[in-house]
C-alpha cells in the first residue's frame, strides 16, 4: 500500500500532528525520568526498553499512514490510563501522564479523517450491503463510475479504478437513491493498493456558499440513513 498526501495543502496539519506525536513521547520520557529519580530504577529501565522499540514502530505507522496506527494508539492510551490510576493523584507523574494522554487524543482526533484514514467496509463481501453510495465523478469532460464510502468533517473517501492525481479538482454526481446533488471536491490524499483493488482518494468538499454547506449536512444525514436501510435489509434477509 502506498499513501500520498497533498503536502502543500496539508503541511500545516501534518506539522501539528508531528509536534503532537513528539509531545506525548516527551511527556512519557519525562514521567519515566521522574520515576527513575524517585527510586523506581528497575521499573523505569524496563519501561524504557519496551517503549523505545514501541515508539519506533508507532512513528513508522504514522508516517506511512498504516491502519495499525490505531492499534498502537489504543495500546499507548491504555498505558497512559493505567499509569494515571497507578500513581499518586496530582503527583508529577500523574500530571505528565495526563498531559501525554490529552496530547495523544488530540493527535488521534486530527488523524480521524477520511483524508488520512478513510473507512472502507472491505469485510462486507456483498456490495449491496456496504455502507457506501454509487456515484459518478466528473473529470476532464468525462464521467467515471465510483463509490463514496466515507463522509466526515467536510471530507470523504471515493473509490475509483481511474488514476487521478493528488491536487486534482473533481465533481461528484449522484447515481443512486434519487438524491439530487453535485459537489466540487479536491483530492487531498491517495492510497494505492494491489492490482484489482480500487484506488482510495481522500477528498475535501469545496463549498462556494453557506447554503451549499448547509445542504452538505442534509446529504450526510441521507447517506447515513441509506446505510442504516442497507443494514436493516441485510439482517432481515439473514433472519429469513
Amino acid at each position: 500500500m502506498k499513501a500520498i498526501l497533498h503536502k502543500w495543502k496539508l503541511q500545516q496539519d501534518t506539522d501539528r500532528i508531528e509536534v503532537l506525536h513528539m509531545g506525548h513521547a516527551f511527556f512519557v520520557g519525562l514521567a519515566i525520568l521522574v520515576e527513575l529519580f524517585s527510586g523506581d530504577i528497575l521499573s523505569s529501565i524496563i519501561q524504557v526498553l519496551i517503549l523505545l522499540p514501541f515508539y519506533y514502530l508507532f512513528t513508522k505507522t504514522k508516517k506511512s499512514l498504516f491502519y495499525s496506527f490505531w492499534t498502537f494508539s489504543s495500546i499507548l492510551l491504555l498505558f497512559f490510563i493505567y499509569k494515571i490510576f497507578s500513581v499518586s493523584f496530582f503527583s508529577s507523574e500523574w500530571i505528565l501522564y495526563s498531559l501525554g494522554s490529552i496530547v495523544l487524543i488530540i493527535e488521534m482526533y486530527m488523524l480521524f479523517s477520511p483524508i488520512y484514514y478513510p473507512r472502507v467496509s472491505w469485510w462486507e463481501y456483498d456490495f449491496r450491503y456496504r455502507n457506501d453510495l454509487k456515484i459518478k465523478v466528473s473529470y476532464n469532460d468525462k464521467e467515471i463510475p465510483g463509490r463514496l464510502t466515507d463522509l466526515r468533517r467536510y471530507a470523504g473517501c471515493i473509490l475509483l479504478f481511474e488514476e487521478l492525481n493528488v491536487g486534482d479538482e473533481i465533481e461528484i454526481i449522484d447515481n443512486e437513491a434519487g438524491l439530487d446533488f453535485r459537489y466540487n471536491l479536491e483530492i487531498m490524499s491517495k492510497r494505492v493498493y494491489s492490482l484489482g483493488r480500487p484506488i482510495q482518494y481522500g477528498v475535501k468538499f469545496v463549498f462556494p456558499s453557506q447554503e451549499s454547506k448547509h445542504k452538505w449536512h442534509e446529504f450526510v444525514n441521507l447517506w447515513k440513513e441509506i446505510g442504516r436501510q442497507k443494514q436493516f435489509i441485510k439482517y432481515k434477509k439473514e433472519e429469513e
